[in-house]
C-alpha cells in the first residue's frame, strides 16, 4: 500500500504561539498555562514561561553558552565579521548568517517534536481532553496532526529512517513500518500490509521514536538555531539590545514578539537561500593523483550527528580522498574551520588543497605543531574539489574534521 495513495488524518492544528524568555527566573503561570510578561523598555523585567503543571525551571548548564559570547557574522556579501559580547549585532536585513564562535551543538535532553518544515520543538506529549498536544517552553500548546509531522522523539533517541513508509522504532528494538493514520495520547493507529492492510494500534509508552514520509514544506523567513535544541522560524529577527534578540511577527503567535536572551541564541539564518551547509551537498569520491599504490578505502565525509548550529553538523574527511562537490547556482564563499585530533597530527602529515575549474584556491599543510585552520575560499559557479593527500608519503593519520562548513552567496 503506497503512502502516497493514503489520505493523511485531517485536523485543524493549533497556531504556534510563541513566549517570552529569559534567564532571571521570574515566572507566572495562570490556570496551568504558561503565560509572560511583554518586556517594556527594561528587558530585565522578562518573565519566564514553564511547562503547565511543572515547578520553575533554571537553564541547565549544559544548555546555555557563556554570557561573554562572541558572534561570527556573514554579510550579505559573504564578507565575515566578529561580534564582541558588548556588541549588537546585525538584523536579519543586514546579514546572512550569525554564529555562535563555539562548536557546540544544540542540547536537547527531552522529547522533540520535529516539523515537515525542519522546526524542532522540544517538550512533551500531553492528554489534551483526549487530544494528543504537544507542550514546549517556546511554543502554545500545538495538536499533532499527521500531515505536520516528520518525526517525533522520545529522550535522546534519533529518529529512524522513513523513505517509502512510516517506521515507528520500539523500545525492545523492533521496528512497526506502514502508514501512520493517528496519534493519540496513549497510542499510534498504523495501517500494515500490502494489498489487503492491517490496521495496529501501538502503545505509546513502548515507542522511543517514529517517523512520518511525505513531502517537506519549504521555509520561509528566518530561522532560529538555541542551545536547548530548539529551532524556529519567523518572518525577521533584530536585537533589542547586544543581550536580546527578538523575533517579529510570528504567524499565529499570542504575542507579537519573541524575545531570545543572548546566550540561548546560537545561530540565524536570514533566509533559505542565504548559507548552505557543505554536509546537504553530496560529493563523488575518489583515489587522489598519486595515491594509487595506497591501500584504503574511499568515503564520503562523515556527519557528527546531533542538531547543529545552521545545520551544518562537523564533518570528519578521512583520506586520501578526492571529493568532488556539485556546482552552485552562484558564486559562493566556503567558510569552515579545519583542524586534526591531536593523535591523527602524531600519525603524518597531511594537506588540504581547495580547487574549482582547474584551478588550486588553497593549499593547507597539516603537521604536528598546526592543527586549526580557518578557511576562507571563493568558489566560482563550477564543480569543485577538497583534497586530502599525504604530505609526507605516509597515508597513516590522513583525518581532517571541517566544522562549520557552510557555502555563503557573494
Amino acid at each position: 500500500m503506497s503512502i502516497t495513495d493514503q489520505p493523511r488524518l485531517k485536523r485543524q492544528a493549533l497556531g504556534v504561539a510563541m513566549a517570552l524568555w529569559c534567564s532571571h527566573g521570574l515566572c507566572s503561570t495562570t490556570g496551568g498555562g504558561a503565560h509572560a510578561q511583554i518586556p517594556a523598555e527594561n528587558p530585565e523585567k522578562i518573565v519566564v514561561p514553564t511547562l503547565s503543571n511543572q515547578p520553575q525551571q533554571r537553564v541547565a548548564k549544559d544548555e546555555t553558552i557563556a554570557q561573554d559570547l562572541t558572534y561570527l557574522v556573514v554579510g550579505t556579501d559573504a564578507v565575515v565579521g566578529l561580534v564582541s559580547p558588548r556588541q549588537t549585532p546585525g538584523d536579519s536585513s543586514s546579514m546572512s548568517a550569525l554564529l555562535a564562535n563555539t562548536s557546540l551543538a544544540t542540547t536537547n535532553n527531552s522529547a522533540q517534536l520535529v516539523l515537515v518544515d525542519g522546526q524542532r520543538i522540544p517538550g512533551k506529549l500531553e492528554n489534551r481532553q483526549g487530544v494528543a498536544t504537544w507542550v514546549s517552553l517556546w511554543c502554545a500548546p500545538r495538536v499533532l496532526v499527521t500531515d505536520e509531522i516528520r518525526s517525533l522523539v522520545f529522550g535522546r533517541n534519533a529518529p529512524p529512517s522513513a523513505t517509502d513508509t512510516d517506521v515507528i522504532q520500539l523500545k525492545n528494538g523492533d521496528r512497526v513500518t506502514g502508514f501512520i493514520s493517528e496519534i493519540s495520547p496513549t497510542t499510534v493507529t498504523v495501517d500494515v500490509g500490502s494489498g489487503t492492510t492491517t490496521t495496529l494500534t501501538v502503545a505509546m509508552d513502548t515507542i522511543t521514536a517514529l517517523s512520518l514520509v511525505g513531502p517537506s514544506k519549504p521555509r520561509s523567513g528566518c530561522r532560529v538555531w538555541l542551545t536547548d535544541g530548539t529551532v524556529l522560524d519567523g518572518p525577521s529577527v533584530s536585537w533589542m539590545s547586544a543581550n536580546y534578540l527578538r523575533i517579529m511577527g510570528i504567524a499565529g503567535a499570542k504575542t507579537p514578539v519573541l524575545t531570545v536572551p543572548r546566550d540561548r541564541v546560537l545561530a540565524v539564518q536570514s533566509s533559505p537561500d542565504s548559507a548552505t551547509p557543505l554536509a546537504t551537498l553530496t560529493p563523488v569520491a575518489s583515489i587522489p593523483q598519486g595515491c594509487e599504490g595506497f591501500r584504503f578505502t574511499t568515503s564520503i565525509p562523515v556527519a557528527a550527528p546531533g542538531t547543529w548550529a545552521l545545520d551544518a553538523p562537523p564533518l570528519e574527511l578521512d583520506g586520501p580522498v578526492l571529493l568532488t562537490y556539485p556546482a552552485q547556482a552562484v558564486n559562493t564563499r566556503l567558510v569552515a574551520v579545519a583542524y586534526r585530533t591531536p593523535t591523527a597530527r602524531l600519525a603524518g602529515s597531511v594537506d588540504v588543497v581547495i580547487r574549482a575549474s582547474g584551478k588550486e584556491l588553497l593549499r593547507e599543510r597539516f603537521e604536528s605543531n598546526r592543527a586549526r585552520v580557518e578557511i576562507r575560499v571563493d568558489l566560482p559557479v563550477a564543480p569543485f574539489e577538497i583534497e586530502l593527500q599525504p604530505a609526507d608519503g605516509n597515508a597513516v593519520g590522513d583525518t581532517v574534521t571541517l566544522e562549520r562548513a557552510v557555502l555563503f552567496p557573494r
